[in-house]
């Protein structure tokens, strides 16, 4: 008479067992076996160049310098721009008589006043400009970075071992092996 199981629980046992048993028998025999060099390079292929000089490579770092330079040169002239703007303000309130007075042309009868004014047209018109150049460095970089990502050679070629389990023959001596590889972070 033949037994009828409910469930499939005790051939999943079973089949456990049996895996469990072939690892046990397998193993010494995997033991054995030479250990096989995963990524075997050539000395050449060790001694990989890091860092090549090209002249897209030297452009690109070039032109986010002078951006970021300009970019500084132009924020300090707005600094200063405000700074002598923030003083032609005070010394308007302390004395407004003074800048109340406007020749025809609407400039201050005041020298020291309309320097200072021109001072200020002068150092936003130098910020102006210079913000305007590190933008455009800003575009011409990220043009220059997008073109840069394009290699002049081919990557390594890594070969690929998959990890899990796997079941097959061993190719030297024939015999049927069960083997399980996790690759651990070094």
């Amino acid at each position: 008479m033949a037994k009828v199981y409910a469930s499939g629980t005790h051939m999943i046992r079973r089949g456990v067992l049996l895996a469990c048993s072939g690892v046990l028998i397998a193993g010494p025999a995997a033991a054995q076996q030479a250990p096989v060099e995963r990524f075997a390079f050539e000395p050449a292929q060790q001694q990989r160049e890091v860092s090549e000089l090209r002249p897209l490579r030297i452009a690109k770092w070039s032109s986010l310098t002078f951006a970021a330079g300009f970019a500084v040169y132009g924020f300090s002239r707005s600094n200063h721009a405000d700074d002598t703007f923030r003083s032609l303000e005070e010394a308007c309130n302390r004395a407004p008589a003074r800048c109340a007075s406007r020749g025809p042309q609407g400039a201050y009868v005041d020298a020291e006043l309309e320097g200072m004014f021109q001072d200020v047209l002068a150092a936003d018109r130098q910020a102006r400009s210079a913000l305007i150049i590190s933008q455009i460095g800003v575009a011409a970089t990220v043009v220059l970075f997008l073109l840069d990502l394009r290699n002049a050679k081919p990557p390594d070629d890594i070969p690929y071992v998959p990890r899990g389990l796997s079941i097959g023959r061993n190719c030297e001596s024939g015999d049927v092996c069960l083997r399980w590889s996790v690759n651990l972070p070094r």
